[in-house]
């Protein structure tokens, strides 16, 4: 139980960490784009951390309320993952012991 929860919760964590990762590359990609560079956002798939440029030289940054619910989502995307491939993985072999 204890060791399902930690590799759960270590799978969950990267993630997290990759999913985050790529939405920053993605929002950075778009706006170099667009030709306003300085301006992305982190998160998937709330936004939890914003940084843009107002003026020349005023670059303004801050957090919202989404890690939470993006540190959820990703465990509990990776926890159905594993609920679906035990349950798959048990289906299998009963059938393979049934013929």
């Amino acid at each position: 139980m204890i060791k399902n929860f930690l590799k759960i919760s270590f799978y969950s964590f990267i993630t997290f960490c990759v999913v985050n990762f790529l939405s920053l590359i993605i929002s950075t990609i778009t706006n170099k784009i667009n030709g306003t560079f300085p301006n992305f956002e982190i998160g998937f798939p709330f936004t939890f951390y914003y940084q843009f440029l107002m003026d020349e030289n005023d670059l303004h940054h801050g957090f919202k309320k989404g890690l939470i619910g993006n540190v959820l989502f990703s465990f509990i995307i990776v926890f159905l993952y594993f609920q679906l491939k035990t349950r798959n993985f048990k289906l299998t072999t009963n059938n393979k012991q049934h013929k």
